[in-house]
Protein backbone atom coordinates (compact mmCIF):
# COMPACT_ATOMS: atom_id res chain seq x y z
CA UNK A 1 0.00 0.00 0.00
CA UNK A 2 1.52 3.46 -1.26
CA UNK A 3 -1.22 5.57 0.11
CA UNK A 4 -4.35 5.24 2.81
CA UNK A 5 -6.49 8.12 3.55
CA UNK A 6 -9.10 6.68 6.49
CA UNK A 7 -12.16 6.45 5.22
CA UNK A 8 -11.28 7.91 1.69
CA UNK A 9 -9.27 6.26 -0.60
CA UNK A 10 -6.63 3.28 -0.76
CA UNK A 11 -3.67 2.34 -3.28
CA UNK A 12 -2.21 -0.30 -3.83
CA UNK A 13 1.08 -0.31 -5.90
CA UNK A 14 1.43 -3.81 -7.77
CA UNK A 15 5.11 -4.74 -7.29
CA UNK A 16 5.35 -7.85 -8.30
CA UNK A 17 2.53 -9.18 -10.74
CA UNK A 18 3.55 -12.17 -12.00
CA UNK A 19 0.69 -13.97 -14.23
CA UNK A 20 2.49 -17.06 -15.70
CA UNK A 21 -0.65 -17.53 -18.07
CA UNK A 22 0.71 -14.35 -20.13
CA UNK A 23 2.94 -13.82 -22.87
CA UNK A 24 4.29 -10.68 -20.81
CA UNK A 25 3.06 -12.26 -16.98
CA UNK A 26 4.35 -8.52 -15.85
CA UNK A 27 1.31 -6.93 -17.02
CA UNK A 28 0.04 -5.65 -13.64
CA UNK A 29 3.86 -4.81 -12.37
CA UNK A 30 4.14 -1.17 -11.78
CA UNK A 31 0.22 -0.38 -11.97
CA UNK A 32 -2.13 0.56 -9.08
CA UNK A 33 -5.39 -0.66 -7.47
CA UNK A 34 -7.03 2.35 -6.36
CA UNK A 35 -10.17 2.50 -4.06
CA UNK A 36 -12.13 5.61 -2.94
CA UNK A 37 -14.49 5.73 -1.22
CA UNK A 38 -17.39 8.55 -2.26
CA UNK A 39 -20.52 10.27 -0.94
CA UNK A 40 -23.97 9.94 -3.04
CA UNK A 41 -26.53 11.34 -0.74
CA UNK A 42 -26.73 9.10 2.48
CA UNK A 43 -25.02 5.89 0.55
CA UNK A 44 -21.55 5.44 0.02
CA UNK A 45 -19.98 4.29 -2.96
CA UNK A 46 -16.83 2.21 -3.42
CA UNK A 47 -14.96 3.35 -6.75
CA UNK A 48 -12.19 1.28 -8.56
CA UNK A 49 -9.47 1.66 -11.28
CA UNK A 50 -6.51 -0.33 -12.14
CA UNK A 51 -4.39 2.64 -13.03
CA UNK A 52 -1.81 2.14 -15.66
CA UNK A 53 -3.30 -1.45 -16.71
CA UNK A 54 -4.92 -0.11 -20.20
CA UNK A 55 -7.25 -2.17 -22.62
CA UNK A 56 -3.76 -3.11 -24.67
CA UNK A 57 -2.74 -5.19 -22.43
CA UNK A 58 -3.43 -8.96 -22.98
CA UNK A 59 -5.32 -9.75 -20.40
CA UNK A 60 -7.44 -6.92 -20.07
CA UNK A 61 -10.85 -7.95 -21.22
CA UNK A 62 -10.40 -10.98 -18.95
CA UNK A 63 -9.40 -9.47 -15.51
CA UNK A 64 -11.87 -6.80 -15.89
CA UNK A 65 -14.73 -9.08 -16.38
CA UNK A 66 -12.67 -10.45 -12.71
CA UNK A 67 -12.82 -6.81 -11.03
CA UNK A 68 -16.31 -6.88 -11.92
CA UNK A 69 -16.67 -10.27 -10.17
CA UNK A 70 -14.50 -9.50 -6.88
CA UNK A 71 -15.99 -6.05 -6.40
CA UNK A 72 -19.44 -5.91 -7.40
CA UNK A 73 -20.59 -9.38 -6.51
CA UNK A 74 -17.92 -10.75 -3.58
CA UNK A 75 -17.18 -7.78 -1.91
CA UNK A 76 -21.06 -6.23 -1.94
CA UNK A 77 -22.16 -9.74 -0.90
CA UNK A 78 -19.71 -9.74 1.99
CA UNK A 79 -20.54 -5.63 3.09
CA UNK A 80 -24.25 -5.99 2.44
CA UNK A 81 -24.67 -9.62 3.96
CA UNK A 82 -21.34 -10.08 5.91
CA UNK A 83 -20.84 -13.14 3.75
CA UNK A 84 -18.67 -14.28 0.87
CA UNK A 85 -19.95 -15.46 -2.31
CA UNK A 86 -19.64 -19.87 -1.33
CA UNK A 87 -21.49 -18.80 1.95
CA UNK A 88 -24.60 -17.26 0.11
CA UNK A 89 -25.02 -20.33 -2.02
CA UNK A 90 -25.11 -22.89 0.74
Amino acid sequence: MIECVPGDKVVWLVTEGALPWLRDNQEWTNTKMIFELRAKGNNTVLCFRHEGFVPQKECYARCEQGWTTVVKDWLYNYLVHGKVAEQLYR
